[in-house]
């Protein structure tokens, strides 16, 4: 594994971006068709 760095919050928007990706990654060609509430099925 790579060099880990420690992102704060003066850290630049790339590396806050960087981070974020890193730890939300999933499929780059899925994409959600709709969101159905639970509350409003039938």
């Amino acid at each position: 594994m790579g060099r880990e760095q420690m992102v704060t919050s003066t850290s630049s928007a790339e590396s806050k971006i960087t981070l974020f990706r890193s730890l939300f990654q999933g499929r780059q060609d899925v994409y959600p068709v709709r969101f159905e509430s639970q509350k409003t099925l039938p």
